[in-house]
């Protein structure tokens, strides 16, 4: 047999869709022990069951098929020393913010991209400030654009959907993860420790933003826009 009928039989690598230049993969190299364990977390967590999350299937129904689909991308940022933090942070989230906007996909696969910005040199006691606060602050022109940003890191307390005493929203590297709006996002929107004022305002957004066409679900927020607005305006009698 030639060496050109061998080779002609061997797979394509198929899992490879560039060669990486060095600076790139010295980036992986030097950020490796975080890619690994978002990558465990997403595998092993995410796309799994959890006993005390309180309903059946994976802590993220989306995260299996965006897996099977690989449409999940992962993103490393490393802040520098004598600049502020919060800033920086900031900034990357609102580059990848267009970064995703850009992306290019199918119907089929459009719901299941997302972008998770590591940030490993934030440490536990800044993820309030640093993470928490970064996701309130930017979350409002998210809803605008029908894109959502969600909070990762060690000390998460927000509680479950299904299960008050679970905490699904922790994870040992803290990130701000990317992603587009679903129709059950609008729980996240009307949440009792936000302000009437701050809940109309991204409900309204949601409901401009999301294409819910006539439903029940349109009727409810319809209905809970059309409530805090008449509280509101008993507020300022």
């Amino acid at each position: 047999m030639s060496q050109r009928s061998t080779i002609s039989k061997i797979a394509p690598p198929t899992l490879l869709q560039r060669p990486l230049t060095l600076g790139e993969l010295t980036h992986i190299v030097e950020n490796m022990e975080a890619l690994r364990s978002c990558n465990d977390w997403i595998t092993n967590y995410l796309a799994k069951p959890h006993p005390q999350l309180g309903r059946s299937g994976s802590v993220c129904p989306f995260a299996a098929p965006a897996m099977t689909k690989d449409t999940l991308r992962i993103a490393v940022v490393r802040l520098a020393e004598g600049i502020d933090r919060k800033s920086q942070i900031v900034e990357a989230v609102r580059q990848y913010q267009d970064a995703f906007l850009k992306l290019s996909s199918s119907e089929e696969t459009q719901i299941l991209h997302a972008i998770m910005i590591l940030f490993p040199d934030v440490r536990d006691h800044e993820a309030a400030e640093l993470i928490d606060a970064t996701k309130e602050e930017l979350k409002g022109g998210f809803i605008e654009q029908g894109l959502m940003l969600g909070e990762f890191h060690a000390k998460n307390a927000s509680p479950g959907l299904h299960n008050a005493a679970f905490t699904p929203l922790r994870s040992d590297i803290p990130m701000l993860a990317i992603r587009r709006m679903v129709s059950t996002d609008y729980v996240f929107l009307n949440r009792l420790d936000y302000d009437a004022g701050t809940r109309l305002r991204y409900l309204e957004r949601y409901l401009n933003a999301s294409g819910i066409a006539a439903s029940s679900l349109r009727r409810e927020l319809e209905q809970a826009v059309a409530s805090l607005r008449a509280e509101l305006a008993a507020q300022n009698v």
